[in-house]
């Protein structure tokens, strides 16, 4: 047999509660202080979590196809003149 979970009154008319957008952008005094919220967000995070950032802003700049490249297997020399 199988229970079906009861509705309560509440629930069927209640509307749901909105929900808050925290602001992304915040005003600092001077470069100093942005400087200390920054270290302190990045220090706030798991160490797992900071890896995760950082490979999203490496690819950010370089690109998504940057890992998939190899060195080349045969160094070259470059020749230089003579002093």
């Amino acid at each position: 047999m199988v229970r079906k979970p009861k509705k309560s009154s509440a629930h069927v008319n209640s509307t749901p509660k909105p929900r808050l957008i925290k602001p992304v952008v915040a005003r600092f005094r001077g470069f100093r202080a942005m400087e200390a919220a920054d270290r302190a967000w990045w220090h706030a995070l798991e160490p797992i979590e900071r890896m995760r950032q950082l490979e999203f802003l490496r690819e950010l700049n370089y690109g998504s196809q940057v890992t998939d490249r190899r060195l080349p297997r045969l160094p070259q020399v470059s020749q230089r003149p003579r002093r």
